[in-house]
């Protein structure tokens, strides 16, 4: 960690009851090789001991914020944490999911050079509770997996032609993938939390109306699927 009174990157993780996976998700933050962040928990009202976990981290570490609130959803969390939020670019980071050590020194290179770039996500792979590989995200969307295979192979950030069209296609962005400019973020007024749903492919497409987007086709992230009942949609997937 090298500075937490002026950190480029703001990491924002609402949380909601996910105690038990509290610790993975932040050694997968302090294993980055990038160290100029700060945290910022929101704590969406959880009852199972995490705010007092939470509460004793956030006393012992300088870099980490917490913030309280009831139940508004990981929108309006997230949207609380972007409020007091003290760096250039905004890393969603949901507390269950898992980032790999170079996503924030890659998004953070790439986004300094392409001043345009209001937003940058990641492929990801979609694990279940024993941390197997279920599929990676992008293979999932069929016409997104065809852009990339037209264009030039490259495992660097690209930045996304017809970007509005392309995400209004398909919802491909993982959220704990995203960086985003803040400043950005606050000019389309964030996550609508009077959406009954998809919020976060409405602030997707917000964005990209506001400047570049940009992508990798590497995996960055691990999510975690914790619910049964998804599992079967990716496993047709697999079989095709």
């Amino acid at each position: 960690m090298t500075s937490q009174t002026n950190p480029t990157v703001s990491i924002v993780i609402p949380n909601f009851n996910c105690l038990a996976y509290l610790p993975q998700c932040l050694q997968s933050i302090e294993q980055q090789t990038y160290t100029n962040y700060e945290i910022l928990f929101v704590d969406d009202g959880s009852t199972d001991g995490s705010r007092e976990y939470l509460t004793e981290l956030s006393n012992a570490n300088p870099h980490i914020s917490l913030i309280l609130s009831e139940r508004g959803g990981p929108g309006a969390a997230r949207n609380l944490g972007v409020a007091q939020a003290k760096g250039t670019w905004i890393a969603f980071l949901d507390a269950d999911d898992l980032w790999t050590h170079s996503k924030l020194a890659e998004q953070v290179a790439f986004m300094s050079e392409h001043p345009n770039c209001v937003l940058s996500f990641t492929n990801y792979e979609h694990i279940n509770e024993a941390s197997e590989f279920i599929i990676p995200c992008f293979q999932y969307w069929p016409e997104f997996q065809r852009y990339i295979e037209s264009q030039s192979a490259t495992s660097d950030y690209q930045v996304l032609s017809h970007a509005t069209a392309m995400l209004f296609k398909e919802n491909i962005v993982g959220t704990s993938s995203v960086m985003c400019r803040r400043d950005a973020y606050l000019q389309v007024q964030g996550f609508d939390c009077e959406l009954p749903s998809a919020s976060d492919w409405d602030l997707w497409l917000k964005l990209s109306e506001a400047g570049d987007v940009a992508f990798t086709n590497e995996i960055r992230m691990h999510y975690l699927m914790r619910q049964a009942a998804f599992l079967p949609m990716f496993q047709n997937v697999l079989k095709q």
